[in-house]
């Protein structure tokens, strides 16, 4: 299925129109719509050329992007933090190995 739907961009919203069967129809569709768009602003009579009508809904960008950068700093910091885990590993096994060596060559 092919989503008839118009974007209008200003600043950090989106609005967009979409024909109210398809979204209706499908319900994938329907909950990406549901948790993305922040407020219904009505629907429009016979916004489509064939007469259908269409949602006219619109979204806060600001929101998704501070979320979206939230993630990538976390994502980031756990990354960072299994570097220095590992990397903390590999010293300790190579001073553990030290040691070992050290008490061999003494024996």
């Amino acid at each position: 299925m092919t989503l008839s739907t118009s974007v209008y961009m200003f600043g950090n919203q989106i609005e967009l129109h979409s024909r109210c069967t398809e979204i209706l129809s499908n319900s994938s569709i329907l909950n990406l719509f549901l948790r993305l768009i922040s407020s219904l602003l009505e629907v429009e009579k016979k916004y489509y050329a064939d007469g259908e009508d269409a949602y006219s809904m619109k979204a806060e960008l600001t929101e998704l992007i501070q979320q979206r950068d939230q993630d990538r700093e976390q994502r980031a910091a756990l990354n960072k933090a299994k570097r220095t885990k590992e990397g903390k590993s590999n010293e300790i096994e190579k001073l553990e190995k030290k040691v070992k060596d050290l008490k061999m060559s003494q024996n």
